[in-house]
């Protein structure tokens, strides 16, 4: 309901056979059109991608604060996942971020003076790149 607010469109909910998930629970998202996908019992490892996503906020931002309520974990989160979209490269992509942007390629002498350190999350992430010109 909060996706559709901000243009995403969801299609599924997957959750686990937790008591907390009733049938009327089910229902309210399949009257939205969305289809309710139950994982089966003792399967941990069918939501791996999902829980090493959390993994790396946790490891990489959130380890590294004291949350003061929901406003403060999401602005964290929200840096967060920027930094990981934008700006952090990804071994299994050729080290190139997942936006797909890839700085021009220059001279293979580097002038330290040159580079220049974006600091996001007072300090925690860091990247560094060329001063433009």
């Amino acid at each position: 309901m909060v996706f559709g607010e901000d243009g995403i469109s969801v299609t599924h909910l997957i959750h686990d056979r937790d008591t907390k998930f009733t049938k009327q629970f089910d229902g309210i998202f399949e009257s939205d059109g969305l289809e309710v996908i139950k994982i089966p019992y003792r399967g941990p490892i069918l939501n791996a991608h999902c829980e090493r996503v959390v993994q790396t906020i946790k490891f990489e931002a959130l380890d590294y604060f004291v949350v003061f309520g929901e406003d403060h974990l999401n602005h964290i989160v929200s840096e967060f996942v920027e930094y990981y979209n934008t700006l952090r490269p990804h071994q299994g992509l050729a080290n190139v971020p997942l936006s797909g942007t890839v700085p021009e390629e220059q001279s293979s002498t580097v002038d330290p003076d040159e580079i220049v350190c974006r600091e996001l999350l007072g300090g925690v992430l860091k990247h560094y790149e060329r001063e433009a010109a």
